[in-house]
């Protein structure tokens, strides 16, 4: 008596012979003497099947190959849609700006805390002029302004 896994199994085979049979050959029988080099059979692949296998594989090749390529159109298509949509959905891409400066910040703070004033409000003003547009820009103002240095011209 099969179980149910056993019975699934074999179903499972049976559908895949079903799918792609194969053509079972006639075994070539050679003779392997030990000290002859010409009776070692060969390891060449064998022949390939009949002709309407390989075309049936090559037709599937490519229609895995247009299916993928209609998939990855599709998928830029919606990027762009959404992008459209939601511009202001860029923030993933400003985040590590964000981080970068902020951290810039964060060394200058250090800096101005070990009285090295002038080293601090350079790298205060590279925050505003490399990154203006963040968050990092606006603190790296208002510390350049408590430390008592000028923010025009940046």
């Amino acid at each position: 008596m099969f179980s149910s896994v056993g019975a699934l199994a074999l179903v499972a085979a049976a559908a895949l012979l079903w799918r792609y049979p194969r053509s079972v050959e006639r075994a070539e029988v050679v003779r392997v003497a030990t000290t002859s080099r010409q009776d070692v059979p060969s390891t060449s692949a064998p022949e390939t099947g009949p002709p309407t296998s390989i075309a049936r594989l090559r037709i599937e090749a490519e229609f895995h190959t247009r299916l993928a390529h209609d998939l990855m159109a599709i998928n830029a298509r919606a990027r762009e849609r959404q992008q459209r949509q939601n511009p202001s959905s860029d923030r993933t891409s400003r985040e590590p700006l964000d981080v970068v400066a902020y951290r810039m910040v964060l060394r200058a703070d250090a800096i101005l805390a070990g009285m090295q004033r002038e080293q601090a409000a350079s790298i205060y003003r590279q925050v505003v002029r490399l990154f203006p547009t963040t968050g990092s820009a606006e603190l790296a103002r208002q510390r350049l302004i408590n430390a008592g240095f000028s923010v025009e011209g940046i």
